[in-house]
């Protein structure tokens, strides 16, 4: 589980799940091909598979927090994963600093599974899962490339204190080392584009993505 994180798995992992249209009002079952084309077969059951083997990550997570006094609950209220201080009975929704993940983003990021596969909420227009990172697009780096950044991947992060919807857009060259990781550039998707770039290599690196993912789909079509 920990070499499946450090290798960068976790967003495209994500995506295969996030791929299948899922319905909110039936136990986030797949949406019948008939109602949505997309949900095919090979889709469905690829999304099936990233799932199941990320609930494998989330078990190894979860026992990271066993041996330091710490177990996962479902709160009902809230409909989320909490994470329980056996010793105090504290709970908080985010997972905990724990001594053996002091300053190793792949044992952070293994916690940070545990949440990652239950939606928030349900989108009011659409129906749809609102994910609490929602991965917009993933370009993996060649097969035969030697640089381990040569992946990029655009998701949306929601924000905790923000209203339901609200989120940062973030580009992340190379493995994702998790929501308060480093992150190539960020911005508010409700902002004009172009308007929050921090940088040049931002928009060098939004570019290159976009000129990607034109090439794959024009080679597609």
């Amino acid at each position: 589980a920990y070499a499946l994180v450090a290798a960068g798995a976790v967003v495209p992992l994500l995506a295969l799940v996030q791929a299948v249209a899922r319905d909110s009002d039936d136990g986030l079952k797949p949406t019948d091909v008939a109602t949505c084309p997309a949900n095919t077969d090979a889709v469905v059951a690829a999304g099936d598979t990233a799932l199941l083997v990320l609930a494998e990550v989330a078990n190894v997570a979860a026992s990271f927090l066993a041996e330091e006094g710490w177990e996962v609950r479902y709160d009902e209220d809230t409909d989320r994963p909490v994470f329980v201080d056996e010793q105090s009975g504290m709970q908080q929704a985010a997972p905990p600093q724990l001594a053996s993940t002091a300053g190793d983003w792949r044992a952070a990021l293994l916690l940070e599974t545990l949440t990652l596969v239950q939606p928030l909420a349900t989108d009011p227009t659409t129906g749809a899962p609102r994910w609490p990172v929602r991965v917009l697009r993933h370009v993996p780096g060649a097969v035969d490339s030697q640089d381990p950044l040569a992946s990029l991947s655009v998701m949306d992060l929601a924000l905790e204190e923000g209203d339901d919807g609200e989120c940062t857009r973030v580009l992340v060259r190379g493995p994702w080392m998790g929501s308060d990781g480093d992150v190539e550039g960020e911005v508010d998707p409700n902002e004009p584009p172009g308007t929050a770039l921090d940088s040049w290599g931002d928009a060098t690196a939004a570019a290159a993505l976009a000129l990607e993912l034109g090439a794959r789909s024009g080679g597609s079509g």
